[in-house]
């Protein structure tokens, strides 16, 4: 599957590159489980040259303050003339600001039949954001004690077309 979205290159690094997004997949909020994407919200999203992760600031679009942060474990990133390309490893992390977070869709990643190499990398990558999580590391330096919670209610099912 192959999604797009437009965004605005704030900085490039070596380690890294530095995107401001809006949301703009759809206009009704999206409830996901653990927080909840709205029109209009804002997305830093870093993106890393070497690392199997990405990190994105979810900004609510009514205050500008931060919702959490979305880190996504995927491969390390690819520029294709002006497009980012990332493979997604079916495992993420939701950070809220106040240290909470959910560990999301170990399973998937479990009962992918991704080789047992890209499995480990990616479990590696998780293992690095939790260092990053829980020693209040960049860009987490911010966020109150960390503790695992689980999603406090289900997504809704897809939506049939």
């Amino acid at each position: 599957m192959i999604f797009a979205w437009p965004a605005e290159v704030l900085e490039e690094t070596p380690e890294c590159l530095l995107v401001l997004a809006p949301w703009a997949a759809r206009e009704e909020p999206m409830f996901l489980g653990y927080t909840v994407f709205e029109y209009g919200d804002s997305f830093l999203e870093r993106y890393y040259w070497h690392k199997w992760y990405s990190i994105w600031e979810v900004r609510s679009h009514r205050n500008g303050r931060t919702k959490g942060w979305y880190c996504n474990i995927c491969q390390p990133i690819e520029l294709d003339g002006d497009q980012l390309r990332f493979v997604d490893m079916e495992l993420d992390v939701f950070v809220y600001p106040d240290g909470r977070f959910v560990i999301l869709d170990e399973d998937e990643l479990e009962s992918s039949n991704l080789p047992a190499q890209e499995q480990d990398a990616a479990r590696s990558g998780l293992a690095e954001v939790m260092d990053l999580i829980l020693n209040r590391r960049p860009p987490f330096e911010r966020i109150g004690p960390p503790r695992r919670v689980e999603p406090f209610w289900d997504p809704p099912p897809p939506r049939r077309l």
